[in-house]
């Protein structure tokens, strides 16, 4: 566990040095998808404990939107969407002329997913204080997030411009959240669930 939480604190500290390390460690694919399973399952439960602390009219301010009706609902959503982003990274990096294989997508995807994690759970912590702290964490979190994520691509694909790889992944943002709109309107009919406003 200590190598995993040095490599966590590496990651957030210098993105690049956390990816070039995360690439070095050997995984199954399964091995990969069976953690990315557990952490989209303790992302759910720690948003349910962090929405059950706060009134409705908050719940989208501190988290990012309502918490459905149905937690296996979330879940699937949460995993539709991590999938999307795995084979994006992947097929769309390929496109461009990236270098990146399939299972590091995976591996970088599901790490960046474990780090929100723990984030969450600070957040949690905090609001037990502020909630309006807890939004800033949230805001800054999600913010930083998004460099990571791009200095992931850079280096699993080795492309050496990191601004051209955020602005391509704004436009690939825009294609994920269209298919997590089918996604979730495919899941809310199968499940009989009321889709959140928010």
């Amino acid at each position: 566990m200590t190598y995993w939480f040095d490599l966590m604190k590496m990651t957030v500290a210098d993105p690049r040095a956390g990816a070039e390390q995360l690439l070095e460690i050997k995984m199954t694919r399964q091995a990969v998808w069976s953690l990315l399973a557990v952490v989209v399952a303790l992302s759910v439960i720690s948003a349910w404990m962090l929405n059950g602390m706060l009134p409705d009219t908050q719940q989208a301010e501190v988290v990012g939107m309502r918490f459905t009706s149905s937690p296996l609902m979330f879940a699937l959503v949460m995993w539709g969407l991590l999938v999307l982003t795995v084979f994006a990274t992947h097929y769309v990096g390929r496109m461009f002329g990236g270098e990146g294989h399939f299972n590091d997508s995976l591996k970088m995807v599901t790490w960046l997913q474990a780090i929100l994690l723990v984030a969450q759970i600070g957040q949690l912590v905090v609001a037990v204080v502020s909630t309006a702290v807890a939004a800033f964490v949230g805001l800054a979190v999600g913010l930083y997030s998004i460099w990571i994520f791009v200095t992931f691509i850079a280096v699993l694909h080795s492309f050496a411009n990191r601004l051209m790889v955020l602005v391509a992944m704004f436009g690939v943002m825009i294609g994920l959240i269209f298919g997590l709109s089918l996604i979730a309107g495919l899941i809310a009919t199968l499940f009989g669930v009321e889709l959140p406003n928010a």
